[in-house]
């Protein structure tokens, strides 16, 4: 299985496979922030080929997910979030209020206490690739 890179050779890029279910949630023409992407993300490239406006903030740019919001109006917040900041990735996602999409792993998800109040104080939804 071949993963795109992009400039840094720890940095993998999600593949399209694992996108597109997400893209049967979003209203046409959303405006979506991808808040740890580059340009060349595959979040980026496809959100923006199914005709959304995407705004991408990535830390090396400056712009720090829990510092940086931007300036549009925000429909989806969608990304591959670092998972080792989960808890507060998740924290902050649902202060903000926005709908929000985030690929990460469901094994260890609710074994912490302070994100298992998190999700259960906040509605949420896990959805699942079905292996055909």
């Amino acid at each position: 299985m071949r993963f795109d890179i992009c400039n840094k050779k720890d940095e993998w890029y999600t593949p399209e496979y694992a996108i597109n279910p997400i893209l049967d949630y979003i209203i046409p023409n959303s405006i979506v922030w991808c808040p740890f992407d580059k340009k060349c993300s595959n979040y980026v490239k496809l959100l923006s080929k199914e005709g959304h406006t995407v705004i991408n903030s990535h830390l090396d740019n400056g712009e720090d997910f829990f510092n940086y919001f931007p300036k549009e109006n925000i429909e989806y917040i969608i990304s591959n979030p670092p998972y080792s900041l989960k808890t507060e990735v998740f924290e902050r996602l649902f202060n903000l209020k926005i709908p929000f999409a985030m690929l990460t792993g469901t094994l260890g998800l609710f074994d912490n206490l302070k994100r298992f109040e998190l999700f259960s104080n906040n509605q949420f939804e896990i959805l699942r690739r079905i292996e055909k």
